[in-house]
Formats: structure tokens, sequence, C-alpha cells
């Protein structure tokens, strides 16, 4: 849902891809959201797409690909036209874990699944959510057809993905800065 008039825009919005408590069993439920559909550009496109590669190896069928994985999120987008075809936008995303699996996803005491406590072998997390992201971008259209966009994100995940496990900085702490030059047809 969202407001939207000639100088600004406000979107709130929100997801949800069921995850798999037990990766272990004979019943895959964890499914992700398709990886064009973007939520932010770190957590999902970047952290979770890389502790699953990492978890489920050459099983490439299984890895999220940066879509929204066994998580819930709110993402609220502001975003203003400061001139003709040059705009602002500042969004922010928070991402709870559906099901967490001990696995990608760690567990932590507290966790339930339809009201029972969850059974983790071993609880590692102490954080309620996987993390906060913040993003920043300027975008500018010329001549209707080129695209330039430049964008920033920074966030902080929390202990329930281990970092150290893919590769990442292990104080959760991650940084990016993208552009973009596009001619669109």
């Amino acid at each position: 849902g969202g407001y939207k008039t000639t100088d600004w825009s406000f979107i709130l919005e929100t997801g949800y891809a069921g995850g798999d408590e037990n990766i272990a069993d004979s019943l895959f439920t964890g499914r992700p959201i398709h990886p064009d559909f973007n939520v932010g550009l770190l957590i999902y496109d970047e952290v979770l797409a890389a502790a699953t590669a990492a978890s489920w190896g050459d099983t490439q069928a299984l890895w999220s690909k940066g879509g929204v994985y066994n998580s819930r999120y709110i993402y609220p987008v502001f975003s203003y036209n400061i001139f003709d075809n040059w705009s602002i936008t500042g969004a922010y995303v928070r991402v709870w874990p559906d099901r967490p699996d001990g696995a990608i996803i760690q567990c932590a005491d507290g966790d339930t699944l339809n009201g029972e406590p969850l059974d983790c072998a071993q609880y590692d997390a102490t954080a309620s959510h996987i993390g906060d992201e913040f993003d920043f971008a300027f975008k500018a259209r010329f001549h209707n057809h080129i695209l330039f966009s430049f964008e920033t994100a920074y966030a902080r995940i929390t202990d329930r993905i281990k970092l150290a496990n893919v590769g990442l900085n292990e104080d959760g702490r991650v940084f990016t800065v993208q552009t973009r030059l596009a001619y669109e047809f």
C-alpha cells in the first residue's frame, strides 16, 4: 500500500516466503520468491543468496538466488522528485525468520512453530530478527530513454546468519555502492 503524487511517493510493502524448520526430513516446505522480485540491495540479494548457495552446494534449485527466503519483511520506501526526471529514494528493510532451520537461519531461544517451541539441536542466535537495511538511491532519466542510477545500502546482519560460513564479514556490517547506466527502448 502507499500514496503517490507527481512529486513524491510513499509505499509500505510487506512480504513472506515460507521456510522449512527441518531441512533434513523428507518434507521440503521452503520456497523462495522469484529472484527478479527485489527487496532492498543486500540482505536478500547478497547475504541470504550466499548463505543458501553455501548450504545447498551444487543443488542450485534450492538456492534463493536473491529472492525472499524463509522470512517475512517490512519495506517502507519514500521517493521524491527533485526535478523533472531526477529523483531520490530512501528505503528501510527489516527481516524476520519464518522457520529457523539451524543450518541457514539459526535458531534462537523462544522460536515457535504453530505456537509450540521449535526443537532445534542448538540455539545459537540471540536476535529476534535477521537484519536491518538502509537504502538510498539517486536516479535520473535523460532524453526519455537513458536511465542512470546511483544506489548505496548499509545492512546490519544479526547472529541469525552464520556469516563466517558463507565468507562474509563476521561483524554483520555489510555495505554496497552500485551504479547503473541503461538505454530503455
